[in-house]
């Protein structure tokens, strides 16, 4: 029995039909793995290639989105740059009026309150608004024209209007209160600098000069007095400015330095030389000192100089001496 079953299974292993049929089962199984296996590769490439383009399309449309943004920017720097370039020649225009004019007064006692009220409009006015004052002061009625719209400023001006209506964020109040303690009173075109301040701090912020200054002045009117204004921002950021400024004690500028060896300044020329230190900025130079001395009929451009010098060496004194006083404390 066991020859036999021997015999059966030499027969079936060399029977070339069973071999035959052996390997064709075989071929058909890996036929159908590798089927599989390629279904699989394919499916992988197919989402590869489906990935590959939602990408590509997403950097495309990211790239067109960021080349339209930046088309919107140049058109707005541009508009911007030419709307600078229009207000500096219509606020040139009104000051050259008014100083050839000298500032409209009657009185050299009004002449500081005149020069004031200039840089006001400048900083207040839209192009259009200073255009149609330069044809009122062009006028024969040029000086009532004048003192109109100082009236006008004096009495919160009409010409604050609806712009500050737009709601303000509070991260734009906040910019605003550390703006209005970093650039203090005197600064040359203050509220358009604190307005330029609020834009490249807070994100799609775009509030205007007119629109800060009237903030500026209802927040002030609801209590919020300047104190109060530098003492909720030094809470937040300006600390040790804060604590620096309050060291330095108020120099009393209508008494004349006993070191002067001129003959003293009068209560009147020292307004009128701040006055001209906050119109004409440092960035002018030595020309700065010529349009100084030139509101001071009896000083020369040397003496504005060595005033100013003398007063800020007064004020680091008094800051030293206070220093020294709280140490030895």
């Amino acid at each position: 029995m066991t020859r036999i079953r021997s015999l059966v299974d030499t027969a079936y292993n060399i029977d070339p039909r069973i071999i035959k049929f052996k390997q064709e089962d075989k071929e058909a199984k890996l036929a159908v793995k590798k089927a599989r296996q390629d279904a699989i590769l394919a499916h992988k490439e197919l989402i590869r290639k489906q990935e590959v383009e939602a990408l590509r399309k997403e950097r495309e449309e990211k790239e067109k989105q960021e080349a339209e943004e930046k088309a919107r920017q140049e058109v707005l720097k541009a508009e911007k740059e030419s709307l600078k370039k229009i207000m500096k020649k219509e606020r040139k225009n009104i000051r050259d009026i008014c100083k050839a004019n000298n500032y409209f007064i009657s009185s050299d006692k009004d002449l500081v309150k005149h020069m004031s009220s200039v840089e006001s409009i400048c900083e207040l006015y839209s192009a259009d608004e200073l255009r149609t004052l330069f044809k009122k002061l062009q006028s024969k009625n040029a000086k009532a024209e004048f003192c109109n719209e100082i009236s006008n400023v004096e009495n919160g001006h009409n010409h604050i209007n609806n712009d500050n209506e737009e709601e303000w964020s509070s991260d734009e109040i906040q910019m605003l209160i550390k703006a209005v303690n970093v650039f203090p009173a005197g600064t040359n075109q203050r509220w358009e600098v604190v307005a330029n301040f609020i834009t490249q701090h807070v994100p799609n912020s775009d509030k205007s000069a007119k629109q800060v200054l009237a903030k500026a002045k209802e927040l002030q009117k609801n209590d919020f007095s300047k104190s109060t204004l530098k003492e909720e921002a030094n809470a937040k950021a300006f600390d040790k400015f804060e604590k620096e400024k309050k060291n330095i004690q108020k120099v009393d500028v209508v008494v004349a330095s006993e070191r002067l060896d001129d003959k003293p300044w009068t209560k009147f020329e020292q307004e009128l030389l701040e006055q001209g230190l906050k119109t004409y900025p440092s960035s002018l130079g030595a020309e700065r000192w010529e349009k100084i001395a030139s509101h001071l009929p009896n000083r020369t451009k040397k003496d504005c100089m060595k005033r100013y010098k003398e007063l800020v060496e007064l004020v680091k004194s008094k800051k030293a001496g206070s220093t020294t006083k709280s140490q030895t404390s």
